[in-house]
């Protein structure tokens, strides 16, 4: 079996026991179902912001499951749409649907991307769900959380509900923004945000929850810190297991937005709202700042870990770590209590820094029984801020 020109002229050039190395090793990765590490692939050319990644796995129609999406915020014309993309890492990824409403043009941001995994009320197991902060920009219009549904793989969208709607518009109420889902151990629908618009807090963390998706219950308190000063915010929650729930955020306003965490026994239950949680830090003292995410790694015998970013990483004396945009924090203990450590960035977004772009709220996906990583991030390129997507092998346990 010769090496062909098209594959590498220069390998061909060192003879064939260079040429039958390469052969044997491509064979043992794609013969063994793994994949060849892939950073810095661009999502599309045009202006993305504020990726959300799901794989699909609870579709009753199996085509549909084991799919990577994708979603971005796109501007387009001055307008705003989400943009669906999806795929896969070892054949990219294509546009796939978007969702528009004339809303938007009041202003689109920080949108959440979920896939059911169990039925609720009409909605089916499999029903993917977007949700983001509309009105933004409307001086007359009072911000909500718009919730829209999708039951064909992302192709096509149609608006489902509002979990939030603010009482007037945000130049003199407040905003609402980004959203996050879960299904609470009661099966309760739960939509989690960052509330501007209550008394006595600059921000707040709230919840809702429904039983069919359409009716909203009355907001309560997820993380509300005394000091009227702090500012919780842009929440991630992961169901670890049953009866275990796991919660990040960022504090800023008094914390210097730094990332912290939280743990529930259900979903909805998350402790004393006015204590500001636990601060995610690292064996050295590292800890992240600035729109923290964060993943469940399940291995293949079983056990689980925790995988968690965030945009800036700050070393224990408040400088900025020469590793700043590089890393990922990971956690093997069962609720995230323990220290964490670091491993390489499949993206890498050196010199992160506080913005709406750069390494901001970048998803992360286990793939491969939690041997590979994949992440969504954001980074500006001849001042666009475009979305790279990257997978990288995770370390030796």
């Amino acid at each position: 079996m010769g090496c062909q020109p098209a594959i590498l002229r220069s390998i061909a050039r060192l003879g064939f026991t260079a040429c039958a190395l390469l052969v044997m090793a491509l064979v043992f990765f794609f013969s063994s179902g793994k994949a060849l590490a892939q950073t810095d692939i661009p999502l599309s050319e045009s202006t993305a912001l504020y990726a959300r990644v799901v794989r699909t796995t609870h579709s009753s129609d199996h085509v549909r499951n084991d799919r990577i999406i994708i979603s971005v915020t796109a501007p387009h014309g001055g307008e705003s749409e989400e943009d669906l993309y999806a795929g896969d890492v070892r054949t990219g990824f294509h546009l796939a649907g978007s969702i528009k409403d004339a809303s938007f043009k009041e202003g689109l941001c920080c949108g959440t991307l979920y896939e059911l995994p169990q039925k609720v009320g009409a909605l089916e197991a499999g029903t993917l769900l977007w949700a983001g902060s509309i009105g933004g920009t409307s001086k007359t219009v009072p911000m909500h959380i718009g919730i829209y549904s999708s039951t064909d793989g992302a192709a096509s969208w149609h608006y489902l509900s509002d979990c939030a709607v603010a009482r007037g518009p945000r130049a003199s109420a407040g905003g609402l923004w980004e959203p996050e889902f879960t299904i609470a151990s009661d099966g309760a629908l739960v939509c989690f945000y960052s509330d501007e618009t209550q008394p006595h807090h600059s921000q707040l963390l709230n919840q809702v929850r429904s039983y069919d998706g359409v009716h909203w219950s009355a907001p309560e308190h997820t993380v509300a810190i005394v000091d009227p000063a702090a500012r919780p915010g842009m929440p991630v929650v992961t169901r670890l297991k049953p009866n275990l729930y796991f919660m990040t955020y960022e504090v800023c306003g008094t914390a210097g937005c730094a990332a912290f965490s939280r743990t529930s026994p259900d979903g909805w239950n998350w402790g004393d709202a006015a204590d500001a949680g636990r601060k995610l830090v690292s064996q050295t003292g590292q800890y992240f700042e600035h729109a923290p995410t964060n993943a469940k790694i399940v291995l293949s015998d079983g056990k689980t870990e925790l995988v968690a970013v965030g945009q800036m990483l700050i070393e224990g004396d408040g400088s900025i770590s020469k590793q700043n945009g590089q890393v990922l924090f990971l956690n093997d203990t069962a609720d995230g209590s323990g220290p964490w450590r670091t491993m390489k960035a499949p993206v890498a977004v050196p010199g992160a820094y506080d913005n709406y772009c750069p390494n901001y709220s970048s998803p992360l996906l286990p793939l491969q029984h939690g041997q590979e990583i994949l992440e969504v991030a954001s980074r500006y390129v001849d001042k666009v801020c475009r979305m790279y997507y990257g997978t990288g092998a995770m370390p030796a346990r």
